[in-house]
């Protein structure tokens, strides 16, 4: 079982990915969701996880100020409605940016 955590603040987006991924990938549990860089750094400083799920912009700032606060070596797949943000994207951790809307294709 691959456990991922989704950082997003649009909860409507949380839940349709969610179920998309109940949908398509059942071997991955999503253990937590978080709202915010802040709740990122504190959660990825305290615990450990396989995949996190991504969106760039939080409720306090955009998701590339996890990576000026914290070391991320976790696989990341960036989902966002912003393509201008692939090429920074993948300068992290990322393997696969998608944008929203998600569909199951």
């Amino acid at each position: 079982m691959i456990k991922a955590i989704i950082i997003e603040d649009e909860p409507l987006s949380v839940v349709r990915l969610e179920r998309l991924l109940k949908q398509i990938a059942s071997d991955i549990e999503i253990i937590e969701k978080l709202k915010s860089v802040k709740d990122a750094v504190a959660w990825l400083s305290a615990y450990e996880v396989d995949l996190i799920f991504l969106d760039i912009h939080l409720s306090d700032g955009d998701a590339f100020n996890i990576f000026d606060q914290i070391e991320v070596k976790i696989p990341i797949i960036f989902v966002t409605a912003y393509d201008q943000f692939a090429l920074q994207a993948f300068q992290q951790n990322s393997i696969d940016y998608i944008l929203k809307p998600i569909d199951k294709k």
